[in-house]
This record gives structure tokens, sequence and C-alpha cells, in this order.
């Protein structure tokens, strides 16, 4: 008689089908976006055939070493898209793993979905941006230290807490510390949770996460002090209130509100205060069962992750509160799952009408934050890889320097190298910059999207229109030949 085959968990299978719905959604939504600029600078750093581009003291080395191993061998979008987007559902399904563990049942498949509906994670999924990355890495750690204070002491789970915070640490240093703090707090101040073995393992992972950035600091910053304060004025940290900031993120849908965006949607408004009350509601309809510890402390590291970029940024992104949505999916999933399914039974006609109504509009107001992103910059960034291909119809070949605006992105497609240019354009001397590079037998090529000339210097060089007329006209200055002698 044949043994009989173990039973696939059902949920585990749930979480894998929510993850593959999400690669899908990409693929079919997102995976034609242009690269943006950060993600040029970190995409160039180990690219096989474009020269790194300029690496500021906030940024680490954990996304440029993740998406390595599609750079070294090809700068194609389309291959690092599909890479990310393969990499953005292994992320998902990992990341909420070891919370069925904590929490059997819908609840986990349903709150990563929850996650994965947001506009910001479509949008990101599949971006080589660090802030995806750190919520995997925070929801993992948080779920995974729920499990090791669990009675029995699963050892494992206290090394994948370990893992998870370097991993956090690596892409991005200071936001992993945030989430480490939080975690050793929880540890000394409840009794239950007094482990050493917890508070060492994550101090453990902050250490090996924050190790490669702390050496690259005393190589190339002066120092970690010198690094992290640098870091601080590039950010605008420090104590600021950019909560209206950040509304007005989410409700112009901007990639990023700096200088200052202006306008607030009532409706985003809404949808941004009523997480953390259905998050606290998650947390309250738990209070008698064994869920309500893990749960009560993914919404407290949310909620702390959130209030270090309210309260210590003076500038808002979207992606910024990635983990911090991620970790109050969980709470606001039980409290979802509790109006289905736990309510009086003469309430429940009510209360699943209820939950019906607020998945349904959660749904709508992503759909249409997700519409209007994607109007936003998908034009623009395809604008730039046009630009990029009219430098080679020119004739630029490396090794080549573009000089302007965007010159990341344009320098990415182009295979150049890049000096960025917003406002200063160097007046009536020609910057040292380009001196160096034509010296050097470069070809260099100034990108500007005014129709004026940006620079006295600029007199004597040949302007060529690169775009069709209308809001994304791009030109290229092209150097004088040099003087016959």
């Amino acid at each position: 008689m044949l043994p009989a085959r173990p039973r696939a968990d059902p949920w585990l299978l749930a979480l894998a089908t929510v993850a593959g719905v999400w690669v899908l959604v990409q693929f079919l939504v997102t995976f034609h976006v242009g690269l943006g600029w950060d993600e040029t600078v970190y995409l160039s750093q180990y690219a096989g055939d474009v020269p790194p581009g300029v690496f500021s003291a906030p940024r680490a080395r954990g996304l440029p070493l993740l998406v390595a191993p599609v750079t070294l061998v090809t700068t194609s979008v389309p291959a690092i898209r599909a890479y990310l987007t393969v990499l953005s559902g292994v992320g998902l399904f990992c990341a909420f793993w070891p919370w069925l563990r904590v929490r059997p049942g819908a609840v986990v498949p349903g709150a990563a979905a929850l996650f994965a509906s947001v506009w910001v994670a479509v949008f990101y999924g599949n971006e080589a941006m660090p802030d995806m990355f750190v919520a995997y890495g925070a929801i993992a750690a948080v779920g995974l230290f729920a499990l090791a204070v669990r009675p029995g002491r699963q050892r494992w789970a206290a090394v994948g807490l370990a893992g998870a915070v370097a991993c956090t640490a690596l892409v991005r240093p200071t936001d992993a510390l945030w989430v480490a703090v939080s975690l050793v707090v929880a540890a000394l101040v409840v009794r239950a949770w007094r482990r050493p073995g917890l508070v060492l393992a994550v101090l453990g992972g902050v250490a090996i996460g924050w190790g490669e950035w702390v050496g690259e600091a005393y190589a190339y910053y002066g120092g970690p002090l010198a690094r992290l304060s640098a870091a601080g004025a590039e950010n605008e940290t420090g104590l600021h209130f950019s909560l209206y900031q950040h509304l007005a993120a989410l409700s112009e849908t901007q990639i990023l509100c700096r200088p200052a965006c202006h306008q607030v949607s009532p409706v985003v408004s809404v949808w941004f205060f009523a997480v953390p009350v259905v998050a606290v509601v998650g947390c309250v309809v738990t209070r008698r069962t064994s869920r309500f510890a893990p749960m009560t402390l993914a919404a407290v590291v949310a909620a702390v992750f959130v209030a270090s970029y309210i309260v210590g940024v003076g500038y808002a992104a979207p992606r910024f509160l990635l983990p911090g949505y991620g970790l109050a999916a969980l709470p606001a999933a039980e409290a979802v799952r509790w109006l289905v399914r736990g309510a009086p039974a003469r309430l429940r006609p009510a209360t699943v009408g209820l939950a019906v109504v607020g998945v349904l509009a959660h749904l709508g107001v992503q759909a249409r934050g997700l519409d209007d992103v994607l109007h936003r910059q998908a034009p623009p960034r395809a604008v730039v890889a046009d630009v990029g291909a009219g430098l080679a119809r020119l004739g630029t070949r490396p090794p080549c320097l573009v000089y302007g605006h965007d010159a990341p992105q344009v320098a990415f497609y182009a295979h150049c190298h890049e000096s960025a240019v917003k406002q200063n354009w160097g007046g009536g001397h020609t910057p040292a910059g380009i001196r160096a590079a034509r010296a050097a037998g470069q070809q260099v090529v100034v990108l500007t999207r005014q129709s004026d000339r940006p620079a006295h210097w600029l007199d004597r060089w040949r302007r060529v229109p690169l775009t069709d007329a209308g809001a994304h006209r791009w030109y290229a200055y092209l150097p004088p030949a040099p003087r016959r002698r």
C-alpha cells in the first residue's frame, strides 16, 4: 500500500497564487515603462557596458548587487524589467511566507493581496529601486521575530530574522535601523519576548547589512559620521513634519515631491487615514487570541517606520512608505476577515457589506492612482529612451559624456558617462568636466529641454533637435570641431 501523499497547504498555495497574479499584472501594466533617474544610477554600478553613474552618500550597494546578475550580462530594459518582475513575485511570497506559520488561514494571502494592490507597490514592483525590497525585508523580519518568540524557540526563525534584517540594511541601511530598533525595544519591553538570542540576531543582522556601507564610508567619504552627515544634507533629514507632502504626493501621483507638491485629494486622504484605522481595528478584534501580539507588533513597526519619514525627512515620495503599507496590511486583513466571518451573526449582513464596499473602494482608489501615475511617468520616460536612440543616430559612441537634463537616464541608454545639470550651467565658462572629457578624446553631448541656450559657453556649439515638437522637446548641443594648427 502506497503511503499517502502529504497534503499541500492550501493557504501557501493561495499566497503563491497572489504572488503569481501580481507578477502577471506587472507584465501587463508596468513592464514597458522606461527607466527612471535613480534606476539608471543603481543599474549602472555593475553594468557590463555602461559606465557607473554618480553614487552619492545616501545610496547603498544592496540594490546594485541585487540587479547585477542581469546587468553584468545585458542592459536591455526588457530583460531588466522581466528579471525584476519575477524577483518581485518571489519577494512578495518570501516576505509573507513566515506569517503563515504565525497566522494560518486566509489572512496572510489576503494581506499580501491588499499590499500588492496599492498602486505604489504595482508601479515600483519591477523598478530597480530599494523601497520594495525594504518592504519585503521588513515584513519578513517582523514575521520571523513573531515566530521566534513563540513557545519552542524555533532557532531557524532567529537565523532567518538576522538574514532578513541584514538584507534590509544592505539595501537601505537607515530604513533597517527603524525596523531593528522597533524589534529590539519589543524584545526588551515585552517580558515573554526577552530573549538575548533575538536581540543578538537583530543586531547581528544590522552589523552585517551595514558593513559594506561603513567600509565604503571609510574608503570614499571620510568615515561613517561624515557620510551620514552628507547623506542627511542631501536627503533633508532632521526634524520636519511632511504629512501634507505625503498626502500631496499620493494625490498628485508624483513619484517625488521635491520641491513641494500642493494639491491634496480628499478621497486619497480618506484612504490614507483609513489604513491605520482599519489596522487598529484588526488588532482590537484579535485581542483575546494568540494573534493579538504579532498583529500589534506589525502595526507598531509600521507606525514607527511611517513616522520616521513624516517627522524625519523634509520631502515626500509615495514609495518611502511602502514598508509601512506592507506591515499594516496584516492587521488590516484581520479586520476584513472579522467583518466577513467573526462579527456577531445578527450584524453579519451589514459587516460583510461593509467589508465588500471597503475593499472595492480601496481597489478603486488604487486603480485610479495607478492610471494617473502611468500617464504621468510613461510618456516622458519613453521620450528619454528616444533621446538615447537619437544620440546613437547622431553618431555618439563610447567613450562619451552626456551633460545636462536627465543625463543619468540618457547616458544609460547611450552607454556614456553622465553629468547631470538642473539649473546651474556654469555661466560663461565651459565646465571643467567637459573640458577634461574632450581633452581625453571623449565625445561630448549637452542635452537640454530649454528652447534657448542655457549658457553662453554653448554659443559656438551646434544645436540639433532630438525629438518632435511638443511638451517633451529635447535639444542636443554638439561641440565645434577642434581648430586645425
